[in-house]
């Protein structure tokens, strides 16, 4: 109620998405973290909420343009990276897959699930 009261509200918008993805009620994790969006749009977790509830739902395009704007937003996090990959492969685009792996071992050229993942990719 706090949060439909006040347009503006993203702390709690965002305290919501995190709970819904907790419950993996992942349709209203979407709709909060859409909403926190609408207040801030540069907001890494809201995308990669977003982005993680989009997987989930198997919308992969959606998945992949909202992990795709968090990693220009913080292009350190290994973890969206490694997100991104999963994403891509999900959606069967796999030289995309590829390109946030190699993305990735450039920030961490130790990261094990990386390095697997991008062996089994292997053309």
């Amino acid at each position: 109620k706090l949060a439909e009261a006040d347009a503006d509200e993203l702390v709690m918008r965002k305290k919501l998405a995190q709970l819904a993805l907790a419950e993996k009620d992942y349709k209203a994790a979407a709709e909060w973290a859409e909403q926190a969006m609408h207040v801030d749009v540069m907001d890494v977790d809201v995308h990669r909420m977003l982005a993680e509830a989009a997987a989930n739902l198997r919308d992969h395009p959606r998945a992949i343009d909202h992990y795709e704007t968090a990693v220009k937003l913080d292009p350190e996090q290994t973890g969206l990276w490694f997100a991104l990959a999963n994403a891509c492969v999900d959606a069967d685009q796999l030289d995309k897959a590829r390109d946030a792996l190699k993305a990735l071992l450039k920030i961490d050229p130790e990261h094990i699930g990386a390095t697997q993942l991008l062996e089994g990719l292997a053309p």
